[in-house]
Formats: structure tokens, C-alpha cells, sequence
């Protein structure tokens, strides 16, 4: 009779922290960019909006990180980005063996998650800008 009280309690319990962790990190609408992210590009993707980084003056970029994809000034998705000698994965966006470069830069993988939808091809280019119009 212990062991069934001690479970349930502990079932009960883990249930409500999980409410309470999964409020704390719920998506709302309008993710914000944080300030130390700035544009990455001027071109808006398809699909897939503007990207942003976390850029330090007078540092290199290195890996892994993190990018931001955002359109009309809202986070809709995230690029997780790893330096290539850490290993291809099945679910990296590229092919096992076909990194990419940006601009002669270190090769690397990387992963899209978008958590909202894309622009279309017409959206892009009616854009003034990751922040709209």
C-alpha cells in the first residue's frame, strides 16, 4: 500500500511540474528577436523569411550556433548550425557529405525549424525588410 501511495504522489506531482515547466516555455505568438541577433542577410528566403545571428564585434563566428529565421519582425523559425567535423546526422538539411559555406566561411550542417509559416515567393518580394513594411 506504500509503494502505490509513493507512485501516485509521484505521478501527481509530475504531472503538475510538467504544466508548470511546459507554461514557462510555451511559443507565444509574437516571438521578439532579442537584441543582440542582428541580420544576417538582406535577402528574404522563400519558405523561410530573413535570417538573423548573434553577432560580436571583432569575434569570429563559430559553431555550433544558433540562427533565427524571422519575417515582418517575428521570430518564425530557428537554424541550428554545427561545424562539419562534428559529424554528418539524418537530420541535418544537407545531404551526408554536402556541407554548405557561407562565403568561403567554415563548412558546416545545419537544421531549419520553423514554428510558423513561411513567407511565399510574392511575400519576399513585396518586402521592404525582416521588419516589414
Amino acid at each position: 500500500m506504500g509503494k502505490k501511495v509513493i507512485i501516485i504522489a509521484f505521478v501527481l506531482v509530475a504531472f503538475v511540474l510538467g504544466d508548470l515547466y511546459a507554461a514557462g516555455v510555451t511559443l507565444g505568438p509574437n516571438l521578439k528577436i532579442p537584441p543582440n541577433y542582428k541580420a544576417k542577410s538582406k535577402r528574404c528566403r522563400p519558405g523561410k523569411g530573413y535570417i538573423f545571428a548573434a553577432w560580436t564585434p571583432n569575434y569570429p563566428l563559430t559553431f555550433p550556433m544558433m540562427n533565427l529565421r524571422v519575417f515582418n519582425g517575428e521570430v518564425i523559425g530557428f537554424v541550428f548550425e554545427v561545424d562539419a567535423k562534428e559529424g554528418w546526422k539524418p537530420w541535418y538539411d544537407q545531404e551526408e557529405g554536402k556541407t554548405i559555406s557561407h562565403g568561403g566561411g567554415i563548412p558546416h550542417y545545419g537544421q531549419t525549424i520553423l514554428i510558423k509559416k513561411g513567407p511565399t515567393a510574392e511575400e519576399c518580394k513585396a518586402s521592404k525588410g525582416p521588419f516589414g513594411k
